[in-house]
C-alpha cells in the first residue's frame, strides 16, 4: 500500500493487491483495486475476470455476467474467464450457457478437471446420467484421485441403479 501512494496508477501493483485480498478471502477489500485498474485500463482482462468472480460470490449475477462477457470480447482465449462465466451461469440455472462455457474451457485446456466436474454436475441436474458419468470419468482420467469427482460419480451411479460401481467410487 505504501508503494501505491507513490504510484497510484501502477496497474500491476493494483492487480497484485487485489489478488492478495482475494486470496485472503476479502472480496470487499479486493473489489476497489480491480475497479481502479479498470479506470485506467477498461479492457484489462485480469481485472474484469476477478471482478466478475467477486460479483458472483456476492450473488450479483447480472453484474458478474456483464463484466465477464466484456472480458470475453477483449480476449476470446481466456480459459479462466470462460470458467468463471460458466460457473456464474451454472449458479443462475442457465445450464445450456454454462455447458457452452465449460466446453470452451475444455477445448482450450483439455486437462481442466474442474470443467469436467461442472459439466457432469449439470448433466446430473438435467438427469442426463450417462453424459454426467462420461464427464466424471474424463476428469478422473486426468486426476484419478480427485475426491469430488469420485463422490459425484458415485452419485451418478446411484441414480442409474449401478450400486456396485457406486460403492467402488464411495
Amino acid at each position: 500500500k505504501s508503494k501505491l501512494k507513490n504510484s497510484p496508477q501502477d496497474v500491476n501493483l493494483l492487480l497484485n493487491l487485489g489478488d492478495l485480498y482475494v486470496k485472503s478471502g476479502d472480496d470487499n477489500q479486493a473489489q476497489p483495486y480491480f475497479q481502479s485498474v479498470l479506470g485506467f485500463d477498461p479492457n484489462n482482462v485480469k481485472a474484469l475476470n476477478n471482478l466478475g468472480a467477486i460479483y458472483r460470490r456476492q450473488k450479483k449475477y447480472d453484474e458478474s455476467i456483464a463484466v465477464l462477457e466484456k472480458a470475453v470480447l477483449v480476449n476470446e482465449d481466456s480459459t479462466q474467464v470462460f470458467y468463471n462465466l460458466g460457473f456464474t451461469y451454472k449458479i443462475m440455472g442457465k445450464n445450456e450457457d454454462a455447458i457452452d462455457c465449460f466446453n470452451t474451457v475444455i477445448d482450450q485446456n483439455p486437462k481442466d478437471v474442474l470443467a469436467y466436474n461442472h459439466l457432469g454436475s449439470i448433466y446430473l441436474v438435467q438427469e442426463k446420467y450417462q453424459e454426467a458419468i462420461n464427464n466424471f470419468l474424463k476428469g478422473l482420467k486426468i486426476d484419478p484421485n480427485h475426491p469430488i469427482l469420485h463422490l459425484n460419480l458415485a452419485d451418478a451411479y446411484d441414480r442409474v441403479g449401478d450400486y456396485n460401481k457406486s460403492a467402488q467410487e464411495y
